[in-house]
């Protein structure tokens, strides 16, 4: 095998791999958002508020334990002269199935 061709490959095999790893945080991003809007939701019931799940995508990080946290904003009476606005973080483990559905932490700043 020649040189370029042995480079060639390592450059994709790199490529591919770093895709991967992107395509499995992503993914790991979503379900913890998704499992912390469940939750928020719940919270927030009749209250008027509104989350913004873009917004919490971006803000979703993975910790060094393995856990996912999503940190974002909740307003209130959006669009009215009583809109507020509150931090929110949550935190999202492994369930049994594997996937980012357990919030194991879910703190509203009031």
């Amino acid at each position: 095998m020649n040189r370029r061709a042995s480079t060639a490959r390592y450059v994709l095999l790199l490529t591919l791999s770093t895709l991967f790893l992107v395509a499995c945080g992503s993914a790991a991003n979503k379900s913890a958002v998704a499992a912390c809007k469940s939750e928020v939701t719940g919270k927030i019931e009749g209250k008027f508020g509104e989350l913004d799940e873009s917004d919490m995508l971006a803000n979703a990080r993975q910790l060094d334990d393995g856990d996912v946290q999503v940190d974002s904003v909740i307003v209130f009476r959006r669009g009215t002269d009583q809109e507020s606005s509150q931090t929110f973080n949550c935190t999202v483990a492994l369930d049994d199935s594997g996937e980012y559905n357990r919030v194991v932490r879910l703190q509203i700043n009031w």
